[in-house]
């Protein structure tokens, strides 16, 4: 029999393809909190100001000396595995044994989450505390509700302290002790602040977790 004929492939272009998302971030607000023993912590919060969900983000902090030498470069990942377009986290950098330094600056290389999704559930904390302790240092108590339908693990408080003019003063992060936590649960917890720059006058806390597979 006669041959079929052939019929010509359609192409489509204009908005039939997407558009990559634009990944843009930025580190601001940061602080440096040096320690006792010669290192420098710098804290910051890291913005998502692009349209992409951003993957586990990496930030990194060089110090610089005279003459525009640059001395050290430290890093830190973002607490939080992603982050959707208009959120902040605090990211903490550790910088060891540093130098003494005349400035300070930072680069933040915006990756777009590759593979999974982000997903956002609802925790509630309430009655926060933070009282000072006798060797110095703070300490946070308070109790994490699980308000979503789904079952939780690996629930994650960030604590950023701030000072009367919404200065950072110190950051520290710390799990709820009990592993999962059921629809309608509530896990205490402590945080404990070994560093800080001035007296928090307040507390901002970020609340993550993943849900149970």
């Amino acid at each position: 029999g006669p041959l079929p004929i052939a019929k010509p492939a359609t192409e489509y272009g204009g908005d039939a393809v997407e558009k990559p998302k634009l990944a843009r971030a930025e580190f601001v607000d940061a602080v440096p909190l040096p320690d006792r023993i010669g290192n420098l912590y710098v804290v910051g919060l890291l913005k998502n100001t692009g349209e992409a969900v951003l993957g586990h983000q990496r930030v990194e902090a060089t110090l610089w000396g005279p003459d525009h030498k640059k001395l050290a470069v430290g890093a830190g990942f973002a607490p939080t595995m992603n982050l959707l377009p208009g959120e902040e986290i605090p990211v903490r950098i550790l910088v060891q044994r540093a130098p003494t330094y005349e400035s300070i600056t930072y680069h933040v290389a915006p990756e777009p989450l590759r593979y999974g999704t982000a997903q956002r559930f609802s925790l509630e904390v309430t009655s926060p505390k933070l009282e000072l302790q006798q060797h110095g240092g703070y300490r946070l108590v308070g109790t994490i509700h699980n308000k979503d339908k789904v079952d939780l693990q690996h629930v994650r408080i960030v604590a950023l302290l701030l000072s009367a003019d919404k200065k950072i003063v110190g950051m520290q992060e710390g799990f709820a002790p009990q592993q999962r936590l059921p629809p309608s649960d509530s896990s205490p917890f402590t945080i404990l602040f070994h560093q800080q720059n001035g007296t928090p006058k307040s507390v901002r806390l970020y609340t993550s977790a993943s849900a149970v597979q």
